[in-house]
């Protein structure tokens, strides 16, 4: 592995998006990347050069893509994306662009710090800590625990569809 992203409670989605980056980045491989970059140039350049007619822009846009096309999306490296209370398992994601894994390791390494510290600041109680249990408190977490909820009275329930679709669904709309 080359980077390693924790995360609370969204394994999935990260994985995703991760996948998602490196499936567009390395569609049909290298040189089918390579030539849809250059085409891409190649039809602006030539626009470009329909009315302008200067053969110098035409080289530096060509330059241009080559230097994005050689620094941003060739090097590639694998990232594992691990849950940090353990509650989902840890996935590996493969062919993601060095500079977007590195950019994303190094935000999570430091908002991680920070919320560790943030707890430490804050005298934050152990059973409300996001670095150790993570049961309650902060959003994922209430969102998550909140979607679990049910209704056992029904009666109550009862009554509080009812108030929903008389009076709230108008509100919503």
């Amino acid at each position: 592995m080359d980077f390693v992203i924790e995360t609370y409670w969204n394994v999935e989605s990260t994985y995703l998006t991760l996948n998602f980056i490196a499936a567009f980045m390395s569609g049909s491989g290298w040189a089918g990347l390579l030539k849809f970059v250059f085409l891409a140039a190649l039809m602006t350049v030539m626009l470009k050069f329909a009315f302008d007619r200067d053969i110098g822009n035409m080289l530096k846009w060509f330059a241009q893509a080559y230097l994005l096309v050689v620094v941003f999306m060739a090097p590639v490296s694998s990232v594992a994306v691990v849950d940090k209370l353990s509650q989902e398992p840890p996935k590996i994601v493969g062919n993601v662009p060095w500079l977007i894994a590195g950019t994303s390791w190094a935000i999570n390494t430091v908002t991680g710090w920070l919320a560790t510290e943030y707890e430490k600041l804050a005298s934050v109680p152990t059973n409300l800590r996001l670095t150790t249990n993570g049961d309650m408190g902060f959003g994922q977490a209430l969102i998550r625990n909140t979607n679990q909820i049910t209704i056992t009275n029904p009666y109550l329930r009862a009554d509080l569809m009812q108030y929903i679709k008389e009076c709230a669904l108008y509100d919503m709309q």
